[in-house]
Formats: structure tokens, sequence, C-alpha cells
């Protein structure tokens, strides 16, 4: 049996397509009848129907492959219209969201007028073009000829709404939000943002970076124009230190021209602080940048009312090389300064500690391990950090008279306790950096002429030492890493090239200045 079967599609006014099409019933149930399905063909398609019959087919398509049998095309339209009544209520709600929105900053500007202004306007020291100004001319904020939003120190007292200003809050930004924003310092109540800081440590509005000269609780501005939020620098200064032993400090060099030296010049003259000292280790390296905790025991256990004391023992070799080193800081919370003078003497012994200002005595003899010694560090660790470290860890297996420990193949082994103790350093003090974005540079460690991939013994080691350190410390920070080797060390066999090289490991002027152009281009590649 089959039956014959119009359909009739209206699509506007007086407009329509009848499509006519048969079935056959191939079953019965209680629900009634069940045909099978046939291509319905149209039979009148009026000009400028356009693709109403691929419609058909595409619904002819759903029904095949989701296995139904019969479809009915009311049931489509009523899809069709659910689906647009949807679509309306989101509209509304759009509206009424940019109607509050609108609304909110109609309010946070009510009553001012906006002027501009030619040469010789200026607020303080600042030459002002335009500004959001009062019935009484009190300025709420202003563009200097830069195009700089700023606000003035009076915003409080003017006759404006100053409820936004008054009542920003700090809080972290969800991620995803925004991606140049660190915090948000004022939203409106739909939350879109009206200042925030970006990762350069600036306040943004939407007229521009904002250098406001009174700031809400909790927001700071140093002399520079970078905001602290809560004590915490957002970004670190443009001051570099470059933190490491005899390498940064510039053994082999000549007339001064170590690479922090070097480096200054290439970036105009700027400041860089070279912080390196002979001998020493990565742990005293992270240990002078407080970044590794030392313990020290004072001749008597006693810090005296005033003056200086022997120190007996430190856990940390922290100055090292020859020279008057010293480190500033708190032993048992009095201030002073820890000196070694005596770089003769064993290791952890030949210092004194000079107390700033007289007090009273303190007795350390409680205080176990030992007194802690912290130096004073926190406005260093705001800086830039280019860390060069390692290169005086031990790097084989030693027996106890200082002899290489042979493994099973009888050669000297790599002392993988200690390659994971230097890299430990190296996160140490990159953690210790106290800036919402940390800034720092990690340079390749170097080999020596005697260390490469055709040397015997513990030169051989050496070399696949400093191999493997460097592999593992870019895989730690991969965008962080400045390679020197491929520069200063041989293609083919790895050892530092003589041309560069004042001794085995140190560098000369030649050397030292490769080590600084790959700083200054790590430095200008990062926009610092």
């Amino acid at each position: 049996m089959r039956a014959t079967c119009y359909e009739v599609l209206s699509y506007g006014p007086n407009k329509a397509i009848r499509t006519e099409f048969s079935r056959k019933l191939i079953n019965s149930d209680l629900d009634g009848l069940i045909f099978d399905y046939a291509m319905p063909e149209p039979t009148e398609i009026p000009v400028g129907f356009g693709d109403a019959p691929l419609t058909m087919r595409a619904a002819q398509q759903v029904i095949e492959e989701g296995g139904a049998v019969v479809s009915e095309w009311s049931d489509i339209k009523v899809d069709i219209a659910q689906q647009q009544a949807q679509n309306d209520e989101q509209q509304a709600a759009n509206n009424t969201q940019v109607a509050t929105t609108l609304s909110g900053l109609q309010q946070q500007f009510a009553g001012a007028t906006f002027r501009t202004y030619g040469a010789g306007v200026y607020i303080g020291s600042v030459e002002v073009r335009s500004a959001w100004v009062d019935a009484n001319d009190g300025v709420f904020a202003y563009f200097d000829t830069a195009g700089t939003a700023r606000f003035p120190a009076g915003v409080a007292d003017l006759a404006l709404p100053t409820a936004q200003i008054a009542a920003l809050d700090v809080r972290a930004l969800p991620g995803g939000y925004a991606t140049d924003a660190v915090h948000v310092l004022s939203s409106d109540s739909t939350g879109q943002l009206a200042l925030y800081v970006d990762s350069q440590g600036r306040v943004v509005a939407p007229g521009g970076v904002v250098s406001p000269n009174s700031l809400p609780a909790g927001i700071a501005s140093d002399p520079d124009g970078m905001l602290r939020i809560n004590g915490l620098r957002m970004v670190p200064t443009t001051i570099i230190d470059c933190e490491g032993d005899s390498l940064t400090g510039g053994t082999g060099s000549s007339g001064g021209q170590t690479y922090p030296v070097q480096l200054s010049a290439l970036l105009g003259g700027r400041t860089v602080n070279n912080r390196g000292q002979g001998g020493t280790t990565s742990t005293a390296i992270a240990a002078r940048q407080d970044a590794l905790r030392t313990w020290v025991t004072v001749e008597g256990n006693t810090i005296p009312a005033s003056g200086s004391v022997n120190i007996t023992s430190v856990s940390t070799e922290l100055l090292t090389g020859s020279g008057d080193f010293t480190s500033v800081g708190w032993l048992a919370g009095v201030y002073g300064t820890l000196r070694k003078i005596n770089f003769a003497a064993a290791p952890g012994n030949g210092y004194t500690f000079t107390r700033a200002a007289s007090g009273a005595a303190v007795d350390t003899s409680a205080m176990l391990p030992g007194a802690l010694f912290k130096p004073d560090e926190q406005s260093r660790q705001e800086n830039i950090k280019l860390i060069w470290s390692g290169t005086n860890d031990a790097r084989w297996l030693k027996n106890p008279d200082g002899s290489p420990l042979p493994g099973a193949d009888g050669k000297p082994q790599i002392d993988y306790a200690s390659m994971e103790r230097a890299l430990g350093n190296v996160r140490a003090m990159v953690e210790s950096l106290r800036t919402a974005r940390k800034r720092f540079g990690l340079i390749e460690m170097l080999n020596g002429t005697g260390e490469g991939s055709d040397s015997t013994g513990t030169g051989l080691t050496n070399y696949q030492f400093v191999i493997e350190y460097n592999r593992r410390l870019r895989d730690l920070y991969p965008g962080s890493f400045i390679p020197i080797r491929y520069r200063l060390c041989d293609p083919t066999t790895g050892r530092l090239r003589p041309e560069y090289a004042s001794d085995l490991i140190h560098l000369l002027n030649s050397g030292y200045a490769i080590v600084a152009q790959e700083c200054a281009a790590y430095i200008n590649w990062r926009g610092w």
C-alpha cells in the first residue's frame, strides 16, 4: 500500500512551495502507521525561492542518519521558533548590560567638561593638553603632551563624584581576563576594567597610562613611577646585578673590561653592578643574595653592645677570593657588617661582625645551629639579575684524599648530587626575587681549554658535567637561558678556544666582550 503526501512550505506573504511525494506503508503499531521515506521532489518552485530545496534535502539527511522514519515539517518550524526566542532573550539581556555599563560611565563623569589647552598650561611640572574639569575648573583627570592620563593630588577635594577613585580595590586578576593585566584596581558592576596594573608595572585606564599623584591604600609609587601593591613592586628596576664567581668578577681581564662593564657600555651607560667573587660556589652565590639561610656562631656566644666580634663558624662560605669583601645585614636581629679579614683561614673562619649602632648585648648560646645571618638584599632583589654560577661546584666524585673516585669502567664519575645542588641553588635565587614579574637571565656554564669531548680523565668528566648541567638548566628555564659556548668553544671538541682564554678557564677582554654581547642581546630581546 502506498500513500501520496503533499507538503507546502510558506516563506512569505502569498509565497509558498508545494511538494508532492509518496510513501509505502511498511508497518503499523499502536502509535499509528509507519511509512518508508521517499525523496520529496518539489513540483512548483517559485522564482526567487533560493536555497529552500537544499534545506529540505538537509532535513532528509538528518532524518536518515538519526534513524528516524517520519519527520513532520511543523517540528522543524517549532525548533526554529524556539531558537529565535532564545536569541531575542539573549539580545535583550545584552542590551540591558550595555545600558548599565553606559549609565555607570556617565555617572562617573557627571557634570564634568572636557577642555583642551594651548601651550603653557601646567599642573606641577607637567604640561597639560586637555582635562576633565568640574564647574569650578577643578581638574578630575588630565592628559599631558604625550597623551598620558594623570590624576592630580587634589582629586578628593573636587565637587565631582569621586567614589570610584576612593574605593579602588586591589585583587588578583582572573587568568585569561586580559593578557597584559597583572592586578585590577577598579572595575564596574559588569566586570569591565576601569583601572589596572599592566605587566610593565604601570596603571592603565581607557584613556591611557595613569600616573596618579595620590593613590589608594595598599598602592604606592616609587620615584621611577613604577607601582607597588601591598609593598610588592610590580616590575624590577632597570638596574642589573651580575651575580657570580671569578668569571663575573673579571679574572683575566685588563683595564677593568669585565663583562658587566662592557655590558653597561652596550646598554648606553646603564647601571650594571658587578657582584662576582672569585672561588665561590653556587651555594655561596645564593646565600649572599639571601636565597639560602646562613648560620653563624660568634666568639663567647655573645654579640657585644658595641664594636666587633669574631666569628667562629659560618655554615656557608659567603665571602671568598682576595680583597675586602663584606656583606651587610642582620645577625640575630642586630644590623651590621660581616667581613672576612683572613682569607688564609680555614673555611668558615676568619670573619668578624661589626654592629652598626650600639645597643643591648645579645646572647646567642641558645640559638641552634647558630645565629641567623640575613643579608640586607631586599632592594637588590628588585633588580634585574644575570646569574652565572656553578663553575666552582664539584664536578666529579672524590675519594677522602681528594683523588677521583673511579666507576666500574675505571674512569672518574660525574657528581650528580653536586649538579642537582647547583640547579637547586639557581631555583632558590630565582624564587628570592621580590617582584610580581621576575626578570633574570641565566648564563651558560663554561668549560675550560683542557675540558672537551676529546679529553681523558677528569677533563672529560668535567666536560660531560658542563654539557649535562647546561642541558638541565635550559630545560628548567628555556626562556631565560643565555648561550655563550657556541661562540667561545671549539665546535668540534667543545674546548674553550685559546684565543679567548687568559688561563684554563678565565677569559681575556675579547672573551668577556662576547659574554657582554650575548647578555645585551638577551636584555634587548626581552625589552628590559
